[in-house]
Formats: C-alpha cells, structure tokens, sequence
C-alpha cells in the first residue's frame, strides 16, 4: 500500500470514530452571543451553548495573523474591510488535516481537544449550502448574514442594557443598605433619648410631689391654687377664719400689704367679711 492509500485509509478510521467533531476545539462557550458561519452560503448557527453541544459542527476564530486572515475572508465570500471580530468559520469548511494530531494524547487524555494548525485555511464547502440545524422561514429557509449581525447587535445591546442594569441595582442595594443603617442608628439614638425623657419626667414628677407636700405643711389647697395663678379659688372656713384673725390683730392697711405687696395667698377682704356676717347670722 503507498503512502497516499495510507493516509487515505488512516483519515477514514479516524473521521469513522463517533466523537470525533466533541473532540474538537470549539471558541464558543455559554456567554457567547448568537451568530451564523462567516461563509456566505453556510446555513450553521450558533445559538446556545446547550443547543450547540448538540450539534456535529464546531466554530473556529479568524487567524491573529492578518496576512492570513485576509486569505480567510476571500475564501468565506467578505469583503477585506468587513469587521471579522465577532465572525467565526465552522467546521464543515476544514478537513482533517487542518487539525493539529497528537495520537498520543487523544488515545490517553479522553478530554483532549483537537485544535486548528496555525496556517489552516477554510477550503471545504464553501459555495454549496452544507446541512445546517437552525433555520428561518423566510428566504426559502434561510437567514441572511445581515439578519443575524442585526439579531447579534441587539442581543449585544440587551445585554449592555442588562449588565448597566445590573450595576445600578447593585449601586442603589449598596445606598439602601447604608441608609437602613443610618435609621436603625436613628431609631436608637430616638429609642435612647425617650428612655432619657421618661426618666427626667418623673423623676421631675416625684420632685413635684415632693415640693407640694412641702408646701402643704405651710399653705392650704386654696392658697397653693393661688399662688399657682388660678384666678378664681374656693376658700374654706378655715382659711377665711385665719384671714379673719389675721385683719382684726392688725391694721386694714396691713393685710392689705400681705396680700398686695408681698404676694401673701391670702382671700380679699369683702370675701372675709362676707363670710363673718354669714357667721355672726347664724
């Protein structure tokens, strides 16, 4: 057998091992946007991470090198001054021989990934429409690569949008949180002072009590409301017959300086009277 039936029969072993396409390398992963095969005429797509894990074909970078990358935008159909960042080329469009081999580990290492050779260049079905697993309607059922850059460009923008939403909300948690704190500092320093409030208040209320029974050993009921500004007081007999010993000891002039210059609790001399004809009536 020559060398070319050789190889020949090595590629068919190998293409015929069933997971062959999961052993290669794929530049997708699940933050990946959607997108469809730069090749013009190419049907795959990638949607998901999940969807795709499903899928025979696998999705390779353009080349770093631009001498290179240039030769893989004629050979996908673009023009030279199309953006190819967010582009890839599956792997309907290579042959086996593009793939980087290492028998060694692809026999030991069960998670080895077969990669693409550095000067590998897209050649296979490039101007017949391969078997693709997601379609459109429309178009006879295909989708052209503008309607999936226009889906790519808004799935992008939702998720600025989502992501800038994202940093708000954590913004405004971070806001929240610091003025929970603050009013749970407020509500105690509150907390503290009413605690503070209500011990002053009684003990005021005690010192009150204190005082007025202080003064009761020294004024009557009538002269305390006196003297605590109430215009109008009930005098009893008691108080008006000490009123009535204090004006006959001494002068009329001289009640009425107890009572009008220093301020004595004392009852007005027509209701002391008043009150001595009553008795001397009866």
């Amino acid at each position: 057998m020559d060398s070319e039936s050789r190889k020949e029969a090595v590629q068919k072993i190998l293409v015929s091992v069933p997971d062959y396409m999961q052993k290669v390398q794929c530049d997708t992963d699940e933050w990946t946007t959607p997108f469809k095969c730069a090749v013009s005429s190419c049907r795959n797509f990638f949607l998901g991470f999940e969807e795709h894990n499903k899928c025979i074909f696998k999705f390779h970078n353009f080349p770093v090198d631009e001498d290179l990358r240039q030769v893989w935008k004629e050979q996908c159909g673009l023009a030279q001054n199309v953006d190819i960042s967010p582009l890839k080329v599956c792997s309907d469009h290579f042959s086996l021989d593009n793939y980087i081999r290492n028998y060694k580990e692809e026999f030991l290492n069960p998670d080895f990934k077969r990669k693409l050779k550095p000067d590998a260049i897209p050649q296979k079905n490039l101007h017949a429409n391969v078997s693709g697993t997601y379609s459109d309607t429309s178009n006879d059922g295909l989708l052209s690569f503008n309607d999936v850059k226009e889906a790519v460009d808004e799935n992008e923008m939702l998720r600025n949008k989502y992501d800038a939403l994202l940093k708000g909300k954590c913004e405004m948690m971070k806001k929240i949180t610091l003025y929970e704190k603050k009013i749970a500092l407020k509500i105690k320093d509150l907390v503290r002072l009413q605690d503070d409030l209500g011990k002053d208040w009684r003990k005021t209320k005690h010192n009150v009590k204190n005082k007025k029974n202080v003064v009761r050993k020294v004024f009557s009921d009538a002269q305390i409301n006196l003297l605590l500004g109430k215009k109008r007081v009930l005098w009893s007999d008691d108080d008006l017959a000490k009123a009535f010993t204090l004006r006959h000891i001494g002068s009329k002039e001289c009640y009425l300086y107890l009572k009008n210059q220093l301020n004595m609790p004392l009852p007005a001399l027509a209701c002391v009277q008043k009150w001595a004809a009553s008795c001397n009536g009866s």
